[in-house]
């Protein structure tokens, strides 16, 4: 059962909020402790730590809105959320959109956290490994909100100190040139990662290790490597990065498919696999204080009554009929991935989808496996996965494929045996075992990338990297409009009018959010991006 960081996740963050402001542009303490004040123990330190890790779970982040309200699932499926419909949920964008805003400011204020506690970390009296440990995964998580803030808004102000004066003078930041921005956060990444835990140390995926580290780094030179950026030199770091994942010969993809999500849903840690994740507990019933959050009732399979205890669910993504024709028939993962059946309003009973394609809601993070009994109306304890090991060996297998300068037959070998690994779990095979029904020829890079593109999907739907994918490949218009014109428009039904309304939406601007309105407001410094 899970218990570590989260456990303690309130007392911690409680105590940190009372100094940490809410925005980037505040600058004065909203209560009455003094920071100085604060960061005397190394209790305190760890408490400071669990605030700055807590601002993952909050709402506009993986606790809510990117479930499936800002239009991250791309081309593999579609909101059907009345509520979201003038918003970046249908991307419908503009630059007062509270779901961006409230994107930016959150991950500015958990920047904020860790500017505050590597200010004061030299205070206590302490285990100087510790404080290291500390400061390793303070600093790392400060890299990653920027990278969060970098790969969505492109043109971002780099924030790595408090501010130190009240008339706001110092937090009138300008933007910092991208390629800057990700060149700081790799060398912040690449600081922080040696100095984490192996994986094998840790009860799950709920702390940062250096497995956590290495492939979140290749993620951020994938990203490097590609659009809007276009720095193909990245692709060998990128390599490099997830090789040292795999090199460690502890990490594995579980057997089934289907039991990853079962035990992200039921409170079980599988590191070897789920090697990083955001963590939700309980359902915010008890009598204390839990970080129960919406995984599932965001974007679970839609049911609003209470009868068999499903697990109510808004059921805001729905999948679109090209991402099920992705998948072959014997391919466990369609039906895992996409719900085959839906649950009947009045009744509760399950009802089978048969062929129509454009109702079919996420399935991988079903409620009615939830241990909770009863089911929260509104909060699951089901925690998301940031990363995986099924994604490190893509990443590695991309790195490979895409990179103009790599000839090297091994490594090509490897990606190949790495993404024929990942097929043949898919469809309930020996993962070591060759399989010639399922396995991949090798025909060159050109071909595997293609592959990889399609495997990315029917891997990773809905884990809320689709998106950027497609952004990085430069494919995000050209493969929504394409999309769009395969739903035909006199089709009257609710959720066919919030595919063409989703993917009808889309224009070329849509690689990056437009700068907060708020923002530019009172840091006068920033320019909005073009377009908005």
């Amino acid at each position: 059962m899970r218990n570590t960081l989260y456990h303690a996740l309130f007392a911690g963050t409680a105590a940190i909020m009372l100094f940490t402001s809410c925005s980037l542009l505040d600058t004065e303490p909203e209560d009455f402790v003094q920071p100085g004040e604060f960061y005397k123990t190394e209790k305190q330190l760890q408490s400071a730590l669990l605030g700055v890790y807590a601002t993952l779970a909050n709402n506009s982040v993986y606790g809510v809105n990117m479930l499936g309200r800002v239009g991250l699932t791309a081309d593999l499926g579609y909101e059907r959320y009345s509520i979201d419909e003038s918003s970046v949920g249908y991307y419908n964008v503009s630059s007062a959109d509270a779901k961006i805003l409230g994107y930016w400011r959150d991950l500015y204020s958990g920047i904020g956290r860790a500017n505050m506690l590597l200010k004061y970390i030299g205070q206590p009296q302490m285990d100087e490994t510790i404080r290291t440990k500390i400061e390793a995964q303070t600093r790392f998580l400060r890299a990653y909100y920027h990278f969060m803030l970098v790969i969505r808004f492109k043109n971002i102000p780099l924030i790595t100190e408090v501010p130190e004066d009240s008339n706001k003078t110092s937090v009138q930041i300008p933007q910092s040139d991208p390629r800057e921005v990700y060149r700081w956060i790799i060398r912040e990444m690449e600081w922080a990662a040696p100095l984490l835990p192996d994986a094998s140390t840790l009860t799950g995926g709920g702390e940062l290790s250096k497995s956590a580290a290495y492939g979140l780094l290749a993620r951020v030179a994938l990203y490097m490597a590609g659009n809007p950026l276009n720095e193909p030199g990245m692709y060998a770091k990128a390599k490099e990065y997830a090789a040292t994942v795999i090199g460690y010969e502890f990490h594995e993809l579980n057997p089934s498919y289907k039991d990853v999500f079962l035990k992200l849903i039921q409170d079980e840690y599988d590191i070897r696999e789920s090697i990083f994740e955001v963590e939700f507990y309980g359902n915010n019933q008890s009598t204390y204080t839990t970080t129960a959050g919406q995984v599932g009732r965001i974007n679970g399979i839609a049911y609003s009554i209470d009868i068999n205890n499903w697990g109510r669910s808004l059921g805001t993504i729905r999948a679109s009929q090209y991402f099920y024709q992705l998948f072959d028939k014997d391919d466990l993962r369609r039906d895992w991935t996409i719900a085959s059946y839906s649950y009947d309003g009045k009744t509760g009973e399950k009802i089978d989808c048969a062929n129509n394609y454009w109702m079919r809601f996420c399935g991988k993070f079903r409620r009615e496996y939830e241990l909770s009994n009863p089911k929260d109306s509104q909060y699951t304890p089901i925690n998301f996965p940031v990363l995986r090991y099924a994604d490190v060996l893509l990443m590695y297998a991309e790195a490979v494929a895409a990179d103009p300068d790599n000839d090297d037959s091994q490594e090509l070998a490897d990606a190949y045996e790495y993404l024929n690994r990942i097929r043949r779990r898919g469809h309930g095979l020996d993962i070591h075992t060759p399989a010639p029904a399922v396995d991949l020829e090798q025909a060159g890079k050109s071909a595997l990338l293609d592959e990889i593109k399609d495997e990315r999907a029917r891997e990773l739907g809905f884990e809320l990297l689709r998106k950027d994918d497609l952004v990085r490949w430069g494919e995000l218009y050209d493969r929504m409009q394409a999309i769009r014109s395969t739903i035909p428009d006199h089709y009257t039904s609710s959720y066919y009018v919030a595919a063409r309304l989703y993917y009808g939406n889309v224009s070329r601007r849509d690689i990056v959010w437009p700068i907060p309105s708020y923002e530019l407001g009172v840091n006068r410094r920033l320019v909005q991006n073009e377009g908005f």
